[in-house]
């Protein structure tokens, strides 16, 4: 694959740069033609979705993108909003209105709610997350979700677990594995299990030197090496 190149993610900030970091870094067959050409509009109000939530949307309108392969087994959908939240009550009104057994007018396509990308833009497109839902039953599918802002440095996490397994499919034509592959972006365990490793590893780091150099007892530098990385999460977590 690729190597990912941060700085065109950074540069996101409209569909035609998102279609284009699409094509060049994830390797997705989309020919260079305009935007528009290689989407189609859905109503709100196709979609049943209530109207203070159709009130979010930009345009009132979500936008699918074409097949790029026959018997694609991904529905990909791009839901622009026009403020700067993304709107999770709205997503799953969406998925309501896509999912099989849920579909009012039988002419129009559906699929099955696991196999559906939601890629989902704030205003000026300063926040993509991409969202996808997964469980047994759509009523009770949990949503699941990873993206990036405009102005944050760290993406380490995204290029390493989640936009990798993004990447187009060497076989469209097994269409099992490419929706184990991408559902595999969405899924929080590896990275649960690194943070995990990192942290256990930066712990036992600051134990030893509180052991050297403050000459503290194994078990007084292990509680103040925790306590003072439980400290720094937590205010990683307010900056944000």
């Amino acid at each position: 694959m690729p190597k990912l190149d941060f700085n065109q993610l950074r540069a996101v900030d409209s569909l035609s740069s998102l279609v284009g970091y699409l094509r060049d870094q994830l390797c997705w067959p989309i020919d260079d033609y305009e935007p528009d050409d290689l989407t189609f509009e859905w109503a709100a109000d196709t979609l049943r979705v209530s109207e203070d939530k159709a009130a979010v949307l930009s345009g009132g309108q979500i936008r699918q993108l074409r097949s790029m392969v026959p018997n694609q087994p991904w529905g990909i959908f791009l839901v622009e909003f026009n403020d700067d939240r993304v709107h999770s009550g709205l997503l799953r009104e969406i998925l309501r209105g896509l999912v099989t057994n849920r579909r009012h007018d039988p002419h129009l396509p559906s699929w099955q709610h696991d196999n559906l990308l939601f890629i989902c833009a704030t205003r000026d497109y300063k926040r993509i997350t991409l969202a996808h839902f997964r469980g047994e039953k759509f009523q009770k599918a949990r949503l699941t979700t990873f993206g990036w802002q405009r102005e944050n440095p760290y993406m380490r996490t995204l290029a390493e677990f989640n936009l990798p397994a993004l990447v187009w499919p060497d076989n469209p034509d097994d269409s099992d594995g490419w929706l184990k592959s991408w559902t595999a972006a969405f899924d929080k365990e590896p990275i649960t299990r690194d943070f995990f490793k990192r942290f256990d590893k930066a712990l036992l780091a600051i134990k030893a030197d509180l052991e050297t150099l403050q000459n503290f007892t194994s078990a007084e530098a292990y509680s103040r090496a925790q306590l003072l990385l439980e400290r720094m999460i937590f205010l990683y977590f307010l900056q944000n």
